[in-house]
């Protein structure tokens, strides 16, 4: 059968493009080594939220620049009663100032066309911003209590928190939780909070509360259980474990009044259909700008293992 004059077009169209391609190459064709322009198919959604303890507990700001100072007052104001003509003695306020540097949480994921399309009816889309957005808000609790360094943040290693030393977590007493509640103090009256992992709270905290004979509750506003009258944030954040010397077992204080997450603008994901398209790919990117900061470390305690 001759081909037609459309079909002597087309084939010498797509011989052009070929040429030109393979001019323009740059790595490995079959992995899309080319310098072509990708197309840019459009954001799956921008400002997507996050979950997590840095997310709802740290104190938020907006990061507009790459560089941010937060300024601490770091004397105490001393109220004392004086009688009339007496002297009123001065306090100088001191001023502390943290500067964090932004930082960049990253994720690039790449799923063939079939996949994508197959997956078009459960929108995928969908499933990996929920997935994507559970592992930022791991990697920002991680940052904050100082598991990894992707974010700052750091209260394992502050020395301004407030540190009491355990020999191991079999070796926990209420006494050190005790401790380290009054350590952590009070904040204009706000009521400080727990933070520590599910294993221990369900493990050791419970064995010792039981054997004190102390029942354990839940806060009848948010379902949160309670240690010593006060909530617990169970989080993932803290350790990988409690056996390491340094180990966080348990945060208390108020995290609003210590620390400070700073974001230029939320989680944002992007597609791009052309960028592996000679392995018939589509890449989802997911990106995060930031950092967190420990600027008023006194209103924290810690426990850790010595």
């Amino acid at each position: 059968m001759a081909l037609s004059e459309s079909d002597l077009r087309n084939i010498k169209n797509a011989a052009k493009i070929q040429k030109i391609r393979a001019s323009q190459s740059e790595g490995t064709n079959s992995e899309g080594g080319y310098t072509v322009e990708s197309q840019l198919l459009g954001e799956l959604i921008v400002n997507h939220p996050l979950h997590g303890i840095a997310k709802s507990k740290c104190r938020q700001v907006k990061m507009d620049s790459d560089v941010l100072r937060v300024a601490s007052v770091v004397s105490s104001v001393q109220i004392e009663g004086v009688s009339e003509g007496d002297t009123i003695s001065q306090v100088d306020l001191s001023v502390g100032q943290l500067e964090l540097d932004v930082k960049k949480l990253a994720a690039r994921i790449a799923a063939s066309n079939e996949i994508v399309e197959d997956w078009a009816a459960g929108n995928l889309p969908s499933e990996l911003l929920r997935d994507v957005s559970a592992q930022m808000s791991v990697a920002l609790d991680g940052s904050l209590f100082g598991l990894n360094s992707l974010f700052g943040g750091d209260i394992k290693g502050n020395a301004g928190v407030a540190d009491l030393n355990i020999a191991s977590a079999g070796a926990l007493a209420l006494t050190d939780l005790t401790a380290a509640k009054v350590a952590a103090g009070r904040v204009n009256g706000e009521e400080p909070e727990w933070y520590m992992l599910p294993s221990l709270y369900d493990g050791q905290v419970s064995d010792l509360l039981s054997a004190a004979g102390i029942s354990q509750c839940c806060s009848h506003r948010d379902g949160r259980p309670r240690l010593l009258g006060l909530p617990v944030n169970l989080t993932s954040g803290l350790s990988s474990g409690l056996a390491a010397s340094g180990d966080l077992v348990a945060v208390c204080g108020s995290m609003r009044a210590a620390s400070v997450l700073a974001l230029r603008g939320e989680m944002s994901s992007r597609a791009f259909k052309e960028v592996n398209m000679m392995s018939d790919q589509t890449v989802y990117q997911f990106t995060l700008r930031g950092a967190i900061g420990i600027h008023q470390p006194q209103h924290l305690s810690k426990i850790t293992i010595s």
